[in-house]
């Protein structure tokens, strides 16, 4: 079990350097607590409950080994004191609801991602974290989705990147997915001038779409495309000029 735990701590301090790259803030501090074993697991693994301290708030996230955190909440930090590292419900606790992992924070919004990727794309979303609203979401390329990638193609956008503006707001940069409602590979053009105008996509000419090798039946379209979406009152997305990748449906 000490072992298990001590796994769980080294993927979370690579999870945090990982999430640092792609321009999270690194956590003031972090803690985790081993709660016992979990019900869940075959072979046992530990329930987690892992807590983020950030200079205004803290983000606390339960594990149990099922698919997805089984809890995600924001506190507030009052005065000079930090919350406690327990998974009770604290005073001012806000649960974030039916999402799957906590990514990271930058500045003054926390990032959640979905449990499972559907289609070769993941959710993420965006939380105040004063008030726990939810500002944005949107689906981003999977990483590990070996479908979409050629091999030795630069992809800039492949994960999400965050940077800040000249006026200090948060800019996003990322390989948007969307499913298409037509069969790029088939019908090619015709698809593709549909697609084009829908999404604003600049190219003439459509994608030659990789996964459909083999597929006999007609299935939709999935494209990923770089965007960049500013964080203003309303956010504001523009598409960028990059690869575009096309697989079908999965």
């Amino acid at each position: 079990m000490r072992l298990l735990f001590l796994l769980l701590t080294v993927a979370a301090l690579v999870c945090a350097a990982a999430a640092a790259s792609d321009g999270f803030d690194p956590p003031v501090s972090r803690q985790l607590v081993n709660l016992g074993l979990s019900p869940n697991c075959d072979p046992a693994c530990p329930i987690v409950l892992a807590c983020h301290y950030y200079p205004s708030f803290m983000v606390k996230e339960l594990n149990s080994g099922e698919i997805g955190a089984d809890l995600i909440a924001i506190v507030r930090r009052k005065g000079q004191s930090l919350p406690a590292c327990s998974k009770n419900l604290l005073p001012g606790e806000i649960e974030l609801k039916d999402w799957g992992y906590f990514l990271g924070v930058k500045g003054a919004l926390v990032f959640l991602g979905t449990a499972d990727g559907a289609n070769g794309g993941i959710g993420f979303s965006a939380y105040g974290a004063r008030t726990g609203k939810l500002l944005f979401q949107d689906d981003v390329i999977e990483s590990s989705s070996n479908e979409t990638r050629k091999p030795g193609e630069p992809m800039p956008f492949r994960n999400l990147r965050l940077t800040t503006d000249a006026s200090g707001t948060l800019v996003l940069n990322y390989m948007r997915v969307v499913v298409t409602d037509c069969d790029l590979h088939r019908e090619a053009l015709h698809c593709w001038n549909r697609i084009r105008t829908q999404y604003a996509l600049k190219p003439a000419t459509p994608p030659v779409c990789k996964g459909y090798k083999g597929v006999k039946e007609s299935l939709e379209s999935v494209i990923a495309y770089p965007v960049q979406t500013t964080l203003t009152s309303p956010p504001v997305t523009k598409v960028l000029d990059g690869p575009i990748q096309c697989w079908p449906v999965q």
